[in-house]
């Protein structure tokens, strides 16, 4: 079953996406050989074709995902969405599943994008192609451990991505049961509120119950600067009363050493974890069409 939902969420995918990735397309295409050809004022102007496809990769991939959600549970194919012998489990995991691997596929779309639009730059510089991309790859490159840094943040980005995607699911699941119906689209606009709201306050419970910490020490940064070179902060792991790290930070808003509370990196993934369940569950036995 959960083969079949991936293979019809792709199919519907493939159906809209293509028309949005044509039309990028070009815009990109167009842009890239007027930058190339460094023609004069036209070229400076037709920069911004490559940047406005470069966001708009991600970001019609993303508006596109939320509206497939709703119309496919909630909208007229909902009716046949719910008439399928597919457990409600399974229906959700295959839409988060075939989501995220979109949301992938767009930001890989988008840093092919992103590398066209360089060499596009070396060839109006009259470079090597590539040699402005491998100029800050070295320069990443040569930060004091960056592997460490990039698996961090990457690992943070992904647990967040995941979360949010979750998030915007469960708004759109719960925000269209009866009795937010009478809202329309601001039933579903409503919750999410709702739910960032109290999602901030429980990364502040989290953050402060919780007596562990990590100290980010800025002085390392500062330093290279001075000499006109790259460093990353140093990091920590503490323990200790995080409410007093907390209103250190209120009193001193730019300390050179500060402490974040770890408890708020759960926060994400516990809210995640919640979301998806009351989002089986309204699925199941909450769907209401209209």
């Amino acid at each position: 079953m959960f083969s079949l939902v991936l293979k019809y969420e792709f199919a519907a995918w493939r159906r809209s996406y293509v028309r949005f990735l044509m039309v990028i397309g070009m815009v990109l295409l167009v842009g890239c050989i007027a930058v190339a050809l460094r023609l004069p004022i036209v070229s400076d102007l037709a920069m911004i074709l490559p940047v406005l496809a470069i966001l708009a990769l991600p970001v019609s991939q993303f508006v596109l995902v939320v509206v497939s959600y709703y119309r496919s549970l909630y909208g007229p194919r909902g009716y046949l969405a719910h008439t399928l012998p597919i457990p409600a489990g399974t229906l959700y995991a295959g839409k988060l599943v075939a989501a995220m691997t979109e949301l992938v596929i767009s930001a890989v779309l988008m840093l092919a994008a992103i590398v066209l639009t360089s060499v596009a730059l070396d060839v109006a510089a009259r470079n090597m192609p590539f040699s402005g991309l491998r100029q800050v790859l070295r320069i990443i490159a040569s930060i004091p451990a960056i592997g460490r840094w990039i698996a961090g943040l990457g690992l943070m980005f992904l647990i967040s991505f995941v979360a949010n995607i979750v998030s915007i699911f469960f708004a759109i699941s719960t925000g269209s049961e009866a009795r937010w119906q009478g809202l329309g689209i601001g039933g579903p606009v409503l919750v999410y509120v709702l739910l960032y709201v109290a999602t901030q306050l429980l990364t502040i419970v989290l953050m402060l119950a919780l007596p562990l910490g990590l100290q980010i020490d800025m002085t390392p940064v500062v330093l290279a600067e001075a000499r006109g070179v790259i460093a990353m902060p140093q990091l920590q792991i503490v323990t200790g009363n995080m409410l007093t790290a907390f209103w250190d930070a209120l009193r001193e808003p730019n300390p050179l050493v500060s402490t974040v509370g770890l408890g708020s990196f759960l926060s994400a993934p516990l809210t995640g974890v919640v979301c998806a369940w009351l989002t089986v569950r309204s699925i199941r036995w909450r769907t209401s069409l209209r």
